[in-house]
């Protein structure tokens, strides 16, 4: 019997669209690394920084247009 380790190594688990876009996006125009997760309605983006974050928060409509969220809400998280 295989142990969960076993069968996530072998299923080809891929990382939803959104977060490499997303993720893309922000290096290219901020030159700054973010955590990028999806949920079923949410986007959440989260860094250190709490005034980058809300450098991202005060752009978030530009941040949505230019990386086709916007069938998703966008959620800020300083972590």
């Amino acid at each position: 019997m295989d142990d969960i380790a076993n069968i996530l190594k072998k299923s080809a688990l891929k990382k939803p669209d959104e977060i490499e876009i997303v993720k893309s996006y922000i290096l290219e125009k901020y030159s700054k690394e973010v955590g990028v997760s999806v949920g079923r309605e949410a986007l959440i983006i989260s860094s250190a920084s709490a005034s980058f974050i809300n450098d991202l928060r005060l752009n978030a409509k530009v941040l949505s247009e230019n990386c086709n969220l916007k069938d998703k809400k966008i959620i800020f998280r300083i972590s």
